[in-house]
């Protein structure tokens, strides 16, 4: 029997879920809610990351407020995410994205 994840692990790619996260990112994009989600991707773009890898930093905000919501039993909390938001910027610069080097990239 599989042991129950305790805190925020490495995971083999799964593309189907990852197809669904950046489909929520899409869609927060569009309907323009939260707003963070669109001044994110406009920083992360202007810093020199290329849009998609941004959209993937986006998911990641998105995937840890999922995280926090199941793992403690509680519900979703709009500053706690927001508050994600501002904390991805700052660190950006130091996430590996795409398989390449830790370095933001040329659009």
């Amino acid at each position: 029997m599989p042991r129950p994840c305790t805190k925020l692990e490495a995971l083999p790619a799964n593309p189907g879920l990852q197809a669904a996260i950046l489909e929520i990112v899409d869609n927060q994009l569009s309907a323009g809610s939260p707003p963070e989600t669109h001044q994110t991707l406009d920083r992360l773009v202007a810093a020199g990351y290329a849009p998609d890898d941004a959209r993937h930093l986006i998911g990641q905000v998105v995937v840890r407020e999922i995280f926090e919501v199941l793992q403690r039993g509680e519900p979703y909390q709009a500053p706690r995410y927001l508050a994600a938001y501002h904390r991805s910027l700052r660190k950006a610069k130091h996430v590996r994205v795409s398989g390449r080097d830790d370095q933001p990239h040329s659009a």
